[in-house]
């Protein structure tokens, strides 16, 4: 367990440099990612929040979000992250940059912090942080802005949970540690990834009692040291109760209570045969389409949520070196190579019976709701394996002997694949990537492996003090440039000038006075995706198309059932839309307060075309589809009077003061007892008063807000209000001073024992 003597810090420093210049495109020159939950999703959320923190606001409920949802109660907002004031001290693009760019440097410090933890020296932590910040698997999830944020604090918590259980460590750092992860599990939970922090704690508090102190293996110390991480992130879970606790309440109010359904949680799934994409060059990925295309699967595409795996040529040698140490004797790696084994079991769940049946069923895995997302804590548990390897390469037992073999074999596959690409038929790939394209990235990848390990096995056997030091850092920046090559089109990045240019389907939209109210009639009410020339980007369709939500960047909502039940009753999605005549689909889209239409396909146009309830505004010939817009004539307003007893009418007139981040004031007058009906759902947190008396609100047409009133002259308003919010506050406070007093007595009992 030891470590190799004269370990420099040359490796760390040209492991963080590989780290700063791959990511300099964002940190550098404001580059943000395009990929398409980045664009779609957290850009707006984004915006929105950027707003409302410039006005000194925190962002409380937004009606051009999904027909209307709270912003503070999504997680996934980040309202509360400490590190998104960033919003508000410079512009949107810059921000969004810097955070993801950090985040991922932060991820590669935080795993270098937790395998020195385990008891890697700096080079042998170097390989295995690099394989996580790098990684195909960071890589490509950090689009998903939350599981980036969630995960680039999950090593740091681990290296705590390890610190606080370490018996033969000083009181003071084991304080330290237990702190660090509190603080860190509560910045993981502001950051919006609970899933995110539940996958990575079900590993950490494990490894932290198996792997964690000097105070041996006997089952009691084990379980000591269980009950003592397990206490830490309890702690830390209550210092961001702040966040969780308002969206827990929240929760049943939205489809994100529904669970996973089995049959879609089988097509979210690994399946065995993209386990070798997982370790392959991800030469199988396309940036044009945002999809992953396998040559022995041409027909399956599988989406840009699927995680990449690869660790670099070298790290893939140095984790299978690593794994048979892992079985020849008990230690880190042992308990790594088990961990991920029941990560990939847990990612390929669905197939399994009992294991599907769990991640239904069972609180905390039903919250994942995608499988592979167990790809993320598998790869900080595959970089104690490359850790491990490269310990073992550089002078373990047996070390040079083994380092020999390993090179040879790494050479003997490149010049193999090299081989088969030559000599192999280029094939006909249908869209997905060839067999010889795929072997040349093998031989290269596996080529650039062979050569940082030999590169080891020199320093291995060299005495001189240069050598020691020169080529280890060699090896490093080898790996680091090997990933960056691989990889970093899994998270491609853009002037954000030029990725959210409106596209022609938004411009025309954007000269139509007032809020537009959307509904991608082609995509969900028949389910189909629209008809474009092969090879198309999705992303340029999803742009020109103005879904699901880049409409909300640009000031145009998005009546989505995502984050929130429709106000119009469905049956659960606007597939129901489809059975329904024309004339009644258009009423309840009319009802539901949208305002006009997008067309991709041209069957769907000329059957549309035939209502008088519609005009037809522009059809924008775009570079990724022809969208056709059309406007529903007399849309409803946001807000309207209508009679007590007919909530779905047209109604009459509303004098509107504010209606703001969760707050309503106007002015109405009716002849006859009527009420205010909203195009926003109604929620049991929306409070009323008319003329300063409270009165209840009322759902209607389904699930859309409404306030009664009597016949007259009326001031109304209306504010969104959380009180869980003030008692998650409180248990983040008392939580928070719970922990710094009780370390403070620890300490104070350390110095009085000494």
């Amino acid at each position: 367990m030891t470590p190799p003597r004269r370990d420099p810090g040359l490796p760390v420093l040209v492991a963080a440099a590989g780290v700063a210049a791959a990511l300099a495109p964002a940190w550098l020159l404001g580059r943000v990612p395009i990929r398409s939950d980045a664009l779609a999703y957290f850009w707006p959320l984004r915006a929105r929040l950027a707003e409302a923190l410039s006005r000194g606001e925190l962002p409380l409920y937004d009606a051009l979000n999904d027909a209307g949802t709270p912003l503070l109660l999504n997680p996934q907002t980040g309202a509360l992250y400490p590190p998104h004031l960033l919003y508000a001290l410079l512009p949107l693009g810059w921000a969004y940059a810097w955070i993801h760019a950090g985040h991922l440097a932060l991820l590669g410090a935080g795993t270098l912090r937790l395998l020195q933890r385990l008891g890697y020296g700096r080079t042998d932590a170097a390989f295995g942080a690099l394989t996580v910040a790098l990684g195909g698997t960071a890589l490509s999830v950090s689009a998903m802005q939350d599981k980036l944020l969630a995960l680039a604090w999950a090593p740091w918590a681990m290296a705590g949970l390890l610190a606080a259980v370490d018996g033969g460590a000083s009181r003071h750092r084991r304080v330290a540690g237990g702190l660090g992860a509190v603080a860190s599990l509560a910045l993981a939970i502001l950051g919006g990834g609970l899933d995110v922090v539940v996958m990575t704690m079900l590993v950490g508090v494990p490894l932290a009692a198996l792997a964690g102190g000097q105070t041996g293996g006997s089952p009691g110390a084990v379980a000591r040291r269980g009950v003592l991480a397990s206490a830490c992130v309890v702690a830390g879970g209550a210092v961001a109760a702040i966040q969780w606790l308002p969206f827990l309440d929240w929760i049943g109010t939205s489809d994100w209570s529904t669970g996973a359904d089995p049959a879609e949680l089988l097509t979210r799934s690994l399946r065995v045969h993209h386990l070798a994409g997982l370790v392959s060059p991800n030469a199988g990925y396309l940036p044009a389409s945002d999809t992953l295309r396998f040559p022995w699967r041409p027909d399956e595409v599988v989406l840009f949520y699927q995680p990449g795996g690869y660790l670099g040529g070298a790290g893939l040698w140095l984790a299978m070196l690593g794994a048979g140490v892992g079985l020849r004797r008990a230690g880190p790696a042992r308990i790594a190579l088990i961990g991920t084994a029941i990560c990939l079991i847990l990612s390929l769940g669905p197939a399994i019976p009992p294991v599907g049946w769990a991640e239904v069923n069972l609180p905390l895995l039903s919250m994942i709701r995608y499988p592979h997302k167990w790809a993320m804590p598998a790869a900080l548990l595959a970089a104690v394996l490359v850790a491990e390897g490269a310990r073992a390469l550089r002078g373990g037992r047996g070390g040079p002997r083994l380092g020999g073999g390993l090179v040879a074999a790494a050479l003997l596959a490149s010049g193999s694949f090299a081989v088969a690409a030559a000599i192999g038929p280029a094939g006909d790939p249908g869209g997905a990537v060839s067999w010889r394209q795929l072997l040349v990235g093998a031989a290269a990848a596996m080529g650039a492996g062979a050569f940082a390990l030999w590169l080891l096995w020199r320093a291995s056997r060299q005495t001189g003090m240069a050598s020691r030091v020169v080529l280890p850092g060699l090896a490093v920046a080898v790996l680091a440039a090997d990933l960056a090559l691989f990889n970093l089109p899994l998270a491609p990045v853009e002037d954000p000038a030029e990725a959210w240019a409106p596209p022609g389907a938004a411009q025309v939209l954007a000269d139509e006075p007032g809020p537009t109210r959307i509904f991608t009639f082609s995509y969900t009410a028949y389910g189909v995706f629209p008809e474009a020339e092969p090879g198309t980007s999705l992303t340029a369709v999803l742009r020109e198309s103005l879904f699901p939500g880049i409409p909300a960047a640009h000031g145009f909502a998005m009546p989505l059932g995502w984050l929130v039940m429709h106000p119009v009753s469905l049956a659960e999605s606007y597939a129901a839309l489809g059975p329904l005549p024309l004339a009644e689909r258009l009423r309840r889209l009319r009802l539901a307060g949208v305002t006009h239409l997008l067309v991709h396909r041209q069957d769907h146009l000329e059957a549309l075309r035939t209502s008088p309830a519609l005009d037809e505004v522009a059809t924008v010939d775009g570079p990724a589809c022809r969208v056709s817009i059309l406007r529903i004539r007399n849309a409803l307003p946001d807000v309207r009077w209508t009679p007590r007893d007919d909530p779905g009418a047209q109604g009459g007139p509303v004098t509107v003061a504010l209606d703001h981040n969760g707050r309503f004031e106007g002015r109405v007058h009716g002849a006859e007892a009527g009420r205010l009906v909203f195009v926003r759902p109604w929620d049991p947190r929306w409070v009323a008063s008319v003329d300063g008396q409270a009165v209840a609100t009322e759902r209607v047409n389904g699930h859309q807000l409404s306030i009664p009133l009597e016949p007259g002259h009326h001031t109304v308003t209306l504010a969104y209000e959380v009180p869980t919010l003030i008692h998650g506050a409180a248990m983040s406070l008392v939580a928070a001073l719970g922990s710094l007093m009780l370390a403070a007595v620890m300490l104070r009992r350390g110095k009085t024992a000494t």
